[in-house]
């Protein structure tokens, strides 16, 4: 592996271990990695990274309560499960490997505010 793919590697890990730590931070736990072929479940940033690096492209997703109305409409605590799409090699700085993610409140908040304190927007 050359020095330059070695660098984008180093990035993209750093980015992704970030989000990862960000989202736990804003009450979102890691639950799976999605491959392509399977759903790993991973408890640790470490665990998500090994799946996310054995393809180039995958979805780690996420629980986290969401307060909802139940029929009665009275509030309920539901747990969602959000995805974040990685698509690996796109940037040397690792800037665009966050490729899409669940457009629901509060996790879209907590994502958008991760890529945009990187500067990456």
């Amino acid at each position: 592996m050359n020095n330059a793919v070695a660098k984008r590697i180093e990035a993209e890990r750093a980015v992704i271990r970030g989000l990862i730590r960000h989202l736990k931070t804003r009450g979102f736990a890691l639950r799976s990695v999605d491959d392509g072929e399977e759903r790993v479940k991973c408890s640790t940033a470490d665990d998500a990274l090994e799946v996310v690096f054995s393809v180039d492209e995958c979805r780690i997703y996420f629980t986290g309560a969401r307060i909802i109305e139940n029929a009665l409409g009275r509030p309920a605590d539901t747990q969602i499960v959000y995805g974040v799409l990685i698509v690996l090699g796109n940037a040397d700085d690792g800037s665009e490997v966050i490729a899409d993610y669940s457009a629901v409140s509060p996790f879209s908040e907590a994502v958008h505010s991760y890529i945009e304190a990187r500067h990456f927007i």
